[in-house]
């Protein structure tokens, strides 16, 4: 069985990992949706993109296994900090 995550950010290296996760036939991990607060597209690599707003609001944050934070690191340290704030704690960091 498939681990369902999210990639929050959508720039370069949100997309790298979703290209390396994608890829690979036997990962063990599916991205779902992105959440992205500053991308202008409604979908990317035909997956839906959300505010982390919307994320929260629609309830998607309840249908995934997880988030994978995807950002440098003083960008991340921040997502995950409003995340937990709002009691989100299946965080996952990747620095690139």
């Amino acid at each position: 069985m498939k681990m369902n995550v999210a990639i929050y950010g959508a720039g370069k290296y949100g997309q790298y990992i979703y290209n390396e996760i994608a890829k690979n036939d036997e990962a063990k991990v599916s991205v779902v949706n992105w959440i992205d607060n500053f991308v202008k597209e409604k979908q990317i690599c035909g997956l839906p993109v959300y505010t982390e707003d919307d994320f929260f609001l629609s309830g998607e944050f309840e249908k995934i296994d997880g988030v994978v934070v995807a950002m440098i690191s003083t960008e991340a340290e921040a997502v995950a900090a409003s995340m937990l704030l709002r009691g989100y704690t299946k965080i996952y960091m990747a620095f690139p």
